[in-house]
């Protein structure tokens, strides 16, 4: 098995090249490649099990539609790394100071 190199065909940058050319394929590539490892990432970063596949979700939308912004100089899943930090601190900043309470435990 050869070892594949920064511009090789199925590394992260001929990937994102070629979904900027219309490869809708390429998303997927890139969506089963770092999707796990993404959703592995928020939870251990403290994200809970019903927001992960929101999170890695949101993740890829923004990554997607801000693609221009990826200069390649650091590793395209750390880059989405960040995005899913930032949103993963959004996230709690929105729910901070909330209490979440189950309707059947209200007295009424």
């Amino acid at each position: 098995m050869s070892a594949m190199t920064e511009t090789g065909p199925g590394t992260d940058a001929s990937l994102i090249g070629a979904y900027r050319a219309g490869d809708q394929r390429a998303a997927t590539l890139l969506v089963a490649r770092h999707g796990p490892p993404l959703g592995r990432y928020l939870y251990s970063s403290g994200a809970g099990p019903g927001d992960i596949d929101d999170l890695v979700q949101e993740t890829f939308f923004r990554a997607f539609r801000n693609l221009d912004r990826w200069r390649g100089d650091a590793s395209f899943r750390t880059w989405l790394f960040t995005i899913a930090g930032n949103l993963l601190k959004d996230d709690y900043r929105r729910r901070k100071g909330r209490l979440m309470m189950s309707i059947e435990d209200r007295d009424i």
